[in-house]
């Protein structure tokens, strides 16, 4: 499922997104993993008010409220009237919240940030790599996230003359040193992954 929901996501799907989560959500009810996503969703589709709402009843719920804070900032950012009493308060409670992060809400606000793209997507592989550091084990869903965020320019760390939009993967080939690099990379993180006889189904990989 959550394969599913991070491809419809790349795509740009929102709506494909809230269908999928709101569909496990029958199963699962009150899975704040889910509602999370099912939010994310509202803002790839520019509902950003509604967006809001949903992720301020879910910042207390530890495993996810740092990328609840985070995914809270970009919606405010993205709306026609930035709040911006709001965006400063909440970028506070990023900064103290993210030096006492687990890997887990780690793991989840790098999946967001390499999801929405935009100015503070660059983020997502510090977190991400963080979040290895702190791993126990194979460290399947770090790994195979750093992979990901390689075929994202923007997350990357982009080059000044790279044009390319966050989830957009380099030219098949590689059309400069650049995309050849990071594509070389991505399959690095997948190999490790894959290579591995517990992750041989990890689907994202």
């Amino acid at each position: 499922m959550r394969a599913l929901v991070n491809y419809y996501a790349r795509a740009g799907y929102g709506r494909h997104v809230q269908t999928v989560c709101g569909e496990a959500l029958r199963s699962r009810p009150g899975d704040p993993t889910l509602s999370f996503w099912r939010a994310f969703g509202l803002i790839l589709e520019g509902s950003y008010s509604e967006a809001i709402a949903q992720l301020e009843s879910l910042m207390e719920r530890r495993e996810i409220s740092l990328a609840c804070v985070a995914a809270s900032i970009h919606a405010h950012k993205m709306a026609r009237i930035v709040d911006e009493e709001s965006v400063d308060a909440l970028e506070d409670r990023m900064h103290r919240e993210e030096s006492d992060a687990n890997e887990r809400a780690l793991l989840a606000c790098a999946n967001f940030y390499a999801l929405a793209g935009g100015p503070d997507s660059w983020r997502a592989k510090g977190m991400a790599e963080r979040a290895l550091r702190m791993a126990r084990g194979d460290a399947f869903d770090a790994k195979t996230l750093l992979g990901w965020i390689e075929l994202a320019p923007e997350a990357a760390g982009k080059d000044d003359d790279d044009d390319l939009g966050l989830g957009a993967p380099p030219t098949p080939g590689g059309t400069t040193d650049s995309d050849r690099e990071r594509t070389q990379k991505a399959k690095r993180w997948f190999d490790e992954v894959l290579d591995a006889d517990e992750g041989e189904g990890h689907l994202e990989a």
